[in-house]
């Protein structure tokens, strides 16, 4: 009885650590670079094999301008840029419980993903916004007090 027992126990075990090193992918440090007219909070690099999965979120900082993509650099331990790749962004709207309709456009979330193909070794993912300057004039202060007079007030 007590043999049985320790073999399943032993045979628990081993599934358990299978499981775990094969559904694990070692993560990959990263670094956000602020600005533009996305703000990028959060960032998650990880390998598997020779493939970089790289995915992130964030909101606009100014209702509907997006003007570019999350552009991502692969650097190596010494800092030299490896691998440059663009994305695109996905656009959810967030609308929170009990709000009022016109700050809906408020919360707009932004998504991204990308994968690329490395052999060499990553020490470093950075991900920043790439402005394409088509909303550059639009993102002013002037502009922000403007569209919340329009919006609240008239």
């Amino acid at each position: 009885m007590s043999k049985c027992c320790l073999g399943l126990v032993c045979f628990n075990l081993l599934i358990a650590t299978l499981s775990a090193t094969d559904s694990t992918s070692p993560s990959i440090r990263t670094k956000i670079v602020y600005g533009g007219e996305v703000c990028i909070v959060d960032v998650f690099a990880a390998r598997k094999a020779q493939t970089i999965t790289v995915s992130g979120d964030g909101f606009e900082n100014f209702p509907n301008r997006t003007c570019g993509y999350p552009e991502i650099d692969f650097d190596d331990s010494n800092g030299r840029i490896l691998l440059r790749k663009d994305s695109v962004y996905e656009i959810y709207r967030v609308y929170p419980p009990n709000s009022r309709p016109g700050l809906a456009e408020l919360s707009r979330r932004v998504t991204f993903s990308v994968n690329a193909l490395i052999s060499a070794p990553v020490a470093l993912v950075i991900v920043r916004h790439h402005s394409t300057g088509g909303c550059k004039n639009d993102c002013t202060l002037k502009y922000v007090f403007d569209w919340l007079l329009n919006k609240f007030w008239r």
